[in-house]
């Protein structure tokens, strides 16, 4: 798989099922947020997308991970998902299945912009709140985590994260 810097948060397998197929290409009808005047015709690859949404800046190893992620265990499964829910023979739904459509329905719930992006500014409050409660950044800062277990950092820690920014 190549290293993809489009990111779609809508899976073209799922937007795939509101186009039009013409020429081996699914066209979709699409505005310009805000501009309720400009429709036009575009393919599923260029709809529902930006530009590294998944991709971890600075990332030793695979960048990729998380769109890669996505593309095995999401959107090459959506299909199989899809006839599961439209077809009207089926009545029971196995262990594996409910794994899958389970993911599949979560996953087109957060990774969405609007979700990442709230889920960064209550992360960038929460560290907000820790830098504010020290001004010396060597001194070791522990957060209990829900699980039982902790983390321990440094203030610098947090102050030399590279940006998601811009």
């Amino acid at each position: 798989m190549s290293n993809p810097v489009r990111q779609h948060y809508i899976p073209r397998s799922y937007l795939k099922y509101f186009a039009e197929e013409k020429n081996d290409r699914y066209v979709v009808d699409s505005m310009i947020r805000g501009e309720s005047n400009s429709i036009f015709s575009t393919t599923t690859a260029n709809v529902c997308l930006q530009k590294n949404l998944y991709t971890f800046p600075g990332q030793e190893g695979d960048k990729f991970a998380i769109e890669k992620f996505y593309a095995v265990e999401v959107d090459a499964v959506y299909p199989e998902v899809y006839r599961m829910l439209t077809n009207p023979n089926i009545t029971a739904i196995g262990e594996d299945d409910k794994r899958k459509i389970l993911n599949t329905i979560l996953s087109l719930y957060f990774r969405t912009p609007r979700f990442l992006d709230f889920l960064n500014q209550r992360t960038d409050y929460v560290f907000d709140q820790i830098a504010a409660s020290t001004a010396d950044p060597e001194q070791d800062i522990t957060i209990g985590l829900r699980n039982g277990e902790s983390i321990t950092f440094k203030l610098k820690a947090i102050e030399e994260m590279p940006s998601t920014e811009g």
